[in-house]
């Protein structure tokens, strides 16, 4: 979902979206309670298809509305979630009980997160970065690492360490060009996402923007964070390059080509400048009583 369309449809219709956090709140918990007693009571030698699908749409609730709000941390979480348990009720999967163990913890952390948020901010930030490679790593089939249960982060830490890449993102045309703002904020309230910094200077080229991003995130998983603040096909992920501005003096910025005023290579072409040649005077004609003589 796009949070800035949903934002725009709201403000038109003389909504406050704030109106809803309550309700939201609220039908988050009962989703959160609802999904962990499923994965309690679940039976790994014989789950069916319909505890499967209700464990996935609690996550798929919680995601959404967490989204709609702009809640990217807990959307970020119960994306990985979500993306584990569609591999199960697709059976591509096979539950487990470490995967029981981390949609639990999972559940946990987003429960603390949530109680942040409705706090309006308040308090620490939940640091998810093991618990989410964790949950990457089961989606792959591998079994995970032991995960150690969400700890406290007094702040934002971008990802370092192998895995990283190096991309330019490309956001546009946009026609609020501060719309890609949001993207920059996504990466400082999500932990583990990497980090992001302007191609452009800040300045976007006929509604365009670009970034370089480093992260250790799939194009799918960003593409699937990126959508709820922009349409996904407003946005663009490429290998970065060594030229990757367009603004005069951006990285990458080839230096100017001297001006060329000549359009043809005709004579007379538009621009051919004018040839200076040196004039030889014609020889002098004999007079004809010279001639006249000779005879």
């Amino acid at each position: 979902m796009n949070t800035s369309s949903t934002d725009s449809a709201s403000q038109a219709m003389g909504m406050d979206l704030t109106e809803f956090y309550g309700i939201f709140f609220e039908e988050a918990g009962e989703n959160l309670d609802s999904m962990e007693k499923q994965l309690l009571e679940i039976d790994l030698a014989a789950a069916d298809d319909e505890e499967l699908n209700a464990i996935f749409r609690c996550a798929h609730s919680v995601k959404g509305g967490a989204a709609t709000f702009g809640f990217m941390d807990v959307a970020a979480l119960t994306h990985e979630m979500e993306t584990l348990l569609d591999l199960l009720r697709r059976r591509q999967l096979v539950a487990t009980a470490p995967m029981v163990d981390v949609l639990l913890q999972a559940g946990d952390a987003l429960r603390a997160q949530l109680a942040r948020h409705q706090n309006s901010g308040e308090g620490e930030l939940i640091d998810t970065s093991a618990l989410l490679a964790a949950i990457r790593e089961l989606a792959t089939g591998k079994p995970p690492v032991a995960v150690r249960a969400p700890t406290l982060a007094a702040a934002p830490v971008a990802a370092t360490g192998a895995g990283e890449r190096e991309l330019e993102l490309v956001v546009g045309p946009l026609a609020i060009e501060n719309q890609a703002d949001s993207l920059v904020e996504l990466f400082s309230e999500i932990v583990d996402l990497g980090t992001i910094e302007p191609l452009d200077g800040g300045l976007a080229e006929d509604g365009i923007r670009r970034f370089k991003i480093v992260t250790p995130s799939s194009d799918s998983e960003l593409l699937a964070l990126f959508e709820f603040h922009i349409n996904r096909e407003l946005i663009k992920l490429l290998p970065l390059g060594p030229g990757y501005g367009i603004h005069t003096g951006a990285p990458g910025d080839p230096p100017p080509e001297p001006e060329d005023t000549s359009f043809g290579f005709f004579d007379n072409a538009p621009g051919l400048p004018a040839v200076t040649a040196e004039i030889v005077p014609p020889p002098r004609a004999e007079s004809s009583s010279r001639s006249v003589c000779a005879l």
